[in-house]
């Protein structure tokens, strides 16, 4: 499914009876459409089930969906805008405080410089989510493959007791759960 409008406040939460992990779960699906109608096939009633043309949060819209370039049409949501949208959730729920800017020529979200120095792996998976050809952006299997998702090596580097990388863990297994 194309969600079409993933932001922060789509996001509900459901803590686990014990304390110990959440789940990040995904409401509004009123901008979404099927997998079919995605992928333009036609013929079924998944195609008819179609995100509008530009709708969503702006905050969190892709440049191709903002269509901010002079002379750009919006495009519906695609499963790349998602992505788009899920670096832009990422950024504000890491960084808050940052402020949201965006590229004024391409609508391209920045990535403030604080991101960088305190945490590099962070910093080049929203890179690679954050650009303005959606066909460069990671499909959600390559994204769960990144090391910021890797909770393998994010258990290892707790284990060591890197109070960074324990913090990390925590928020990252969390998302995951």
């Amino acid at each position: 499914i194309v969600h079409g409008d993933i932001k922060l406040e789509n996001c509900l939460v459901d803590e686990s009876n014990d304390g110990t992990s959440f789940n990040v779960l995904l409401s509004d699906f009123d901008l979404s459409r099927s997998a079919a109608a995605a992928a333009g096939i036609s013929g079924s009633v998944a195609s008819f089930q179609t995100t509008r043309v530009g709708s969503g949060t702006p905050q969190y819209m892709a440049p191709e969906i903002l269509a901010t370039q002079s002379g750009a049409t919006a495009q519906r949501a695609t499963f790349a805008s998602d992505i788009y949208s899920f670096g832009c959730c990422v950024l504000n729920a890491l960084v808050p405080m940052a402020p949201q800017q965006m590229d004024q020529t391409t609508g391209v979200r920045s990535i403030p410089d604080a991101v960088q120095k305190s945490d590099p792996d962070l910093h080049a998976l929203l890179q690679r989510v954050l650009v303005l050809d959606p066909a460069k952006r990671p499909t959600a299997m390559e994204l769960l493959e990144d090391p910021v998702f890797n909770t393998e090596v994010l258990l290892e580097e707790a284990a060591l007791g890197r109070k960074k990388d324990q913090d990390r863990v925590l928020f990252v297994i969390r998302i995951m759960i």
